[in-house]
């Protein structure tokens, strides 16, 4: 995958993640509002993931840092601006996404699996 894919594909995540935490209700998807603690877990490790691919030099502390700013920024936001509360709930579940990503990161780093999948993810870089 090239870096501009990967660039572009988490943007994509940034903006479908910033569109449900600020869409109207009605424009909602129902699996969404039905299983919302669930999404935010979800969209948030997918974010991890998605954030690791594209900057991968960047500790992963640090990207942690910048996942939690976002999440609590997102939260902010919506008690400033769009009147919906501050969520100590959603932003559990944001953190439940980033810590399932975390370890995940510690089973793969410490098996080795890591060196084997960057290898094949970046195939084309490799020399």
């Amino acid at each position: 995958m090239s870096k501009t894919l990967s660039k572009f594909i988490l943007l994509f995540a940034v903006l479908i993640i910033l569109f449900f935490a600020f869409a109207p209700g009605k424009w909602t998807p129902a699996w969404v509002v039905n299983h919302d603690k669930l999404s935010h877990m979800m969209l948030f490790f997918v974010l991890a993931i998605l954030l690791k691919i594209t900057m991968p030099k960047i500790k992963v502390l640090t990207q942690i840092l910048i996942l939690i700013g976002f999440a609590i920024s997102i939260e902010l936001m919506q008690l400033w601006f769009f009147n919906s509360g501050f969520s100590v709930q959603d932003l559990i579940y944001d953190l439940y996404g980033i810590g399932l990503f975390v370890f995940m990161y510690l089973v793969l780093k410490t098996s080795g699996i890591q060196n084997h999948i960057r290898l094949k993810f970046y195939n084309h870089s490799v020399e």
